[in-house]
């Protein structure tokens, strides 16, 4: 899908928001969900349009996701990217739903990790840590996307679809029809180990998923942006709330360690600062039963772990 945001066509979408400036640059960063930086004399902003094959012509919900996952966090003063416009209809220079926020301060988290001392890397992973904790202690009445700062209004009701991370049946369902699909390419001992594990998985986590609590959904380390003052580190907020959800806080905690374990190796503990930032550790069996439902090829090793180390250098 080809999609265009013209300096006029920006021009008049800052215009709508109260901002008034001369054509500003745009430059298009991203597809598959297309984001343009939107650079004014007075600040930068970026603009979301939803363009993921499964989103078909429109995505008029998912801008409610997103932009309730920003507030959600906003109205109790935790750091977040500010929603300068949220536009949930085809009427605008786009003709498509869109999101605009301001630029957070600071840099990616990974982009810090590589560049930082040894004293530094502690301190980031800590900050970010204590920011997840910060969030995953929202409790919402009942699990689905959030939508907007009281999170879901109503149970899930049967038969709607629903996201594996708000719901341990439909991950134990997922995974072990994925096992299931996959039984003539693995080894007999391999295949019934993993369905006993995988057909308890809904009572092994209720504890997990219950109360349901704020979760990013798609919690990439380097979706959090840090900087410095006085001394220390401080998170300006997060970017990609596309799913931002009321579930599983561990399924952040997963999504985050699989974007850690291919850009740092197991040897530099990266988790240690990160769950000292969190409070403590997550559940080790809970973390492990998570990961063998999204590493289908790394089951054998994952198995076999007994530690945070040997877990993650199985990914």
């Amino acid at each position: 899908m080809k999609i265009t945001c013209t300096p006029v066509e920006a021009q008049a979408i800052l215009a709508s928001a109260q901002i008034q400036c001369a054509a500003p640059d745009v430059e298009l960063i991203k597809t598959h969900n297309h984001i343009f930086r939107i650079t004014t004399p007075a600040a930068v902003y970026f603009l979301k349009t939803y363009t993921k094959d499964w989103y078909q012509d429109c995505a008029i919900g998912v801008v409610t996701h997103e932009a309730g996952g920003f507030s959600a966090l906003a109205t109790r003063g935790i750091p977040a990217a500010a929603v300068v416009l949220s536009c949930d209809h085809l009427h605008n220079p786009l003709q498509r739903p869109f999101l605009l926020t301001r630029q957070l301060r600071g840099e990616p988290l990974t982009k810090l990790l590589r560049e930082s001392s040894p004293h530094d890397f502690k301190a980031l992973l800590g900050t970010t840590g204590s920011h997840l904790r910060r969030c995953h202690e929202i409790v919402f009445n009942y699990p689905g996307y959030v939508g907007s700062p009281e999170g879901p209004t109503s149970p899930h009701e049967p038969g709607q679809w629903i996201h594996p991370y708000c719901s341990a049946a439909k991950m134990q369902q997922e995974a072990l029809a994925g096992l299931h699909s996959e039984r003539n390419q693995m080894p007999p001992e391999l295949f019934a180990a993993m369905v006993e594990l995988l057909s308890s998985f809904e009572h092994r986590m209720q504890s997990e998923y219950y109360p349901p609590r704020f979760i990013h959904g798609d919690c990439h380390a380097s979706h959090f942006f840090l900087y410095q003052e006085n001394g220390s580190w401080q998170v300006s907020g997060s970017i990609d709330m596309e799913v931002a959800a009321s579930g599983a806080p561990i399924c952040d905690l997963m999504k985050f360690s699989n974007e850690m374990v291919t850009l740092f190796p197991h040897t530099s503990h990266w988790w240690k600062p990160l769950f000292d930032g969190y409070g403590g550790e997550p559940s080790f069996e809970a973390m492990k039963l998570l990961f063998l439902c999204e590493w289908a090829d790394r089951r054998e090793r994952l198995l076999q772990a007994r530690d945070w180390e040997a877990l993650f250098s199985a990914l």
